[in-house]
């Protein structure tokens, strides 16, 4: 497979750090911009150091390798970097979240002080693990496990390990962003509430204060990133909305009271900016200042809504269908609204065909219709479950998808969609990517992480699937939990012969087809984001082979490879494939000669290539691999140069 060059520079923080072996007050060295690369299972990754100059270019002063896998995405809100600057000592530390570890950079040498991890169940390879310390403790969020683990901070930029507390917001959420002053610790879940702690023994103390925020109650928004005051009275919370959205908790009592909600405007419109925020920029906003669309629809189009609505109820099914079939019926009635909605009937009814006729016909009144473009792609998606085949017309799937997405760049569930195509379409980095987008826009879907361990496993991120399955498995949803299981249990077949046991191919998770709001219409203007779905995961495993040998012998527990992945440029001396598909390569790197092993050379993640090819000689390469195995190492990836 291949995969783009891109640079994933997703969470910084800018830091003055002295360039002395010990911190001047005052002192004058350069400032440092560092990036967490977190780059994705596959690759090594990294955390890059930037020397900012006076006219605010940015200069690549060193890349230090961390050796664990990030995951090229997660909660906006959490944040990946933390510097500690002691007067003594200057730390960087950073998460790597497919690993579940916390590294700490000492900044006057570049080389890691330590990696420290949490218990087992401490990872974050769903959403990330964001961090939050004091000059003692670091609290490090892993949003797998939903715990926030507490680190002592020890010299040489060191860190030990102290225990972990579970947390959850109000309606099971995830945790999400976290903010410390002095002893107390403020944290946010992406259901939108938001909880307060003690930090003074070190290990969080909650103080009882967690409550749904404010803005949070509309369902539209809810509390992502948050920050302190300064002077400690007020913690300040960035929310997840389609408009700026800030909510203010006063904090001074040393607990979380009810949030006040602020919108940002420009400077100019400010009169009366509220006493207790004391901003400049930011104003409470009045009910005639939400923002609003205007759509004007002809008399058929308005009683085509009402009869899809009407399509949408059991109980008024049928005189629905018969409304929509009489406008549709007269040439001057007829409408693309019908016609979808007609559409959705013949899916309910696993219609295909029909389904089909109708969207062509829509086609030929609005082929513009965004919706439109929607259902064609979720016909392909539908029928190709239904017959447990493959997506036809996989292309023209997600030219329409990326349609939808152009027009409403926030719709969950086509770009869920979308990531489940490219993965079928052997795009697992695209699908990959896609899915992170889907799970961050809709982050209650746990669909959406089922079909993310999917993707994992189509590309091997053996670890990061365990994670995602081994909470999932918890569910309250009976259906899906089951299905986690069984594909938990299937791990270590996947992983030894490529296939999964048949009961874990198979899930009793019904899907019910997405529909549009009742609202919608024919404008580009509305949004599909108000769209639920339960989502039924991809079947697009390989089916259970012929043969039985060892059926009888349960698999061994799956256990991760905790070896870590190390990084070698050199030149590709050979490759022995004449016990394909696992082959050798043979790569020297100055002195060194390396035979790097893989079990499958068609599986490999590959840059620079279409494909894998077993007469390569004398190129210049990267690899990441695992030292040790059946040869020098095991090969992760490989980049042609």
């Amino acid at each position: 497979m291949r995969i783009p060059k891109s640079c994933l520079c997703l969470v910084m923080v800018l830091v003055a750090l002295c360039d002395a072996s010990a911190f001047v007050a005052g002192g004058t060295g350069p400032h440092y911009l560092v990036a967490n690369d977190d780059v994705p299972p596959a690759l090594a990754t990294s955390l890059t150091f930037y020397t900012v100059g006076a006219d605010g270019l940015l200069t690549i002063k060193a890349k230090v390798l961390t050796g664990r896998g990030g995951i090229a995405g997660g909660y906006f809100g959490a944040q990946r970097v933390n510097v500690l600057d002691d007067g003594k000592t200057e730390c960087v530390y950073a998460s790597q979240a497919a690993g579940g570890d916390i590294v700490g950079i000492v900044v006057q040498t570049l080389r890691i002080g330590n990696s420290a991890t949490g218990s087992k169940k401490d990872t974050g390879a769903s959403n990330g693990i964001g961090l939050a310390m004091n000059a003692h403790y670091l609290y490090a969020s892993f949003t797998d496990a939903n715990t926030i683990g507490t680190f002592q901070v020890k010299p040489g930029c060191k860190l030990s390990f102290v225990g972990d507390i579970t947390v959850a917001g109000l309606q099971g959420g995830i945790i999400d962003g976290m903010a410390i002053h002095g002893n107390m610790l403020v944290v946010t879940y992406d259901d939108g509430s938001i909880e307060s702690f003690n930090t003074s023994v070190g290990v969080p103390v909650s103080n009882g204060d967690e409550q749904n925020s404010t803005a949070s109650r509309s369902g539209n928004t809810f509390a992502n990133g948050v920050d302190i005051t300064q002077d400690g009275r007020f913690a300040i919370f960035g929310d997840t909305a389609t408009s700026t959205v800030v909510e203010v908790s006063n904090i001074s009592s040393g607990k979380l009271t009810p949030t006040v909600v602020a919108q940002a405007q420009p400077v100019r419109e400010m009169n009366n900016p509220p006493a207790a925020i004391n901003s400049p920029s930011i104003a409470v906003a009045e009910a005639d200042e939400i923002g609003s669309s205007l759509q004007q629809l002809s008399e058929a189009e308005g009683q085509a809504l009402v009869a899809e609505m009407s399509l949408r109820l059991p109980e008024h099914r049928e005189a629905g269908v018969a409304e929509l079939e009489s406008i549709t019926a007269d040439p001057k009635r007829d409408n693309v609204i019908a016609r979808r909605a007609l559409a959705w009937d013949h899916l309910q009814k696993r219609e295909f065909n029909s389904a089909v006729e109708e969207l062509g016909k829509g086609a030929e009144l609005n082929a513009r219709d965004p919706w439109l473009h929607y259902y064609l792609a979720l016909v392909r998606q539908t029928k190709a479950k239904a017959l447990s085949s493959a997506i036809e017309g996989l292309p023209n799937m997600m030219q329409d998808l990326r349609l939808v997405l152009d027009w409403s760049p926030e719709f969950a569930e086509a770009r869920a969609m979308l990531a489940m195509a490219q993965l079928e379409g052997g795009g697992i980095n695209a699908a990959m990517e896609s899915m992170r987008v889907a799970i961050r826009l809709s982050p209650r879907n746990q669909m959406y992480l089922l079909d993310m361990a999917q993707i994992y496993m189509a590309g091997k991120h053996w670890e990061a699937a365990t994670a995602l399955l081994e909470r999932l498995k918890n569910s309250p949803d009976q259906p899906l939990a089951k299905s986690a299981h069984e594909q938990l249990e299937g791990l270590p077949m996947l992983k030894k012969y490529g296939v999964m046991p048949q009961s874990a191919t198979k899930t009793d998770i019904a899907s019910a087809i997405p529909s549009p709001p009742a609202h919608s219409s024919t404008s580009t203007s509305a949004s599909p984001s108000s769209v639920t779905s339960s989502r039924q995961d991809e079947d697009s495993r390989p089916d259970q082979p012929s043969s039985t040998e060892d059926a009888d012998q349960p698999p061994a527990p799956f256990q991760p490879d905790r070896r870590p992945i190390q990084h070698l440029k050199g030149t590709l001396l050979s490759v022995d494939c004449s016990h394909a598909p696992i082959a050798l390569l043979t790569v020297s790197a100055g002195m060194r000669v390396l035979k790097l092993r893989t079990e499958n050379y068609q599986s490999i993640m590959i840059i620079g290539a279409d494909e894998f090819s077993c007469t390569w000689s004398n190129r210049t390469v990267a690899v990441n691999y695992r030292a040790g195995g059946k040869a020098d190492g095991d090969l992760s990836s490989l980049e042609l140069q």
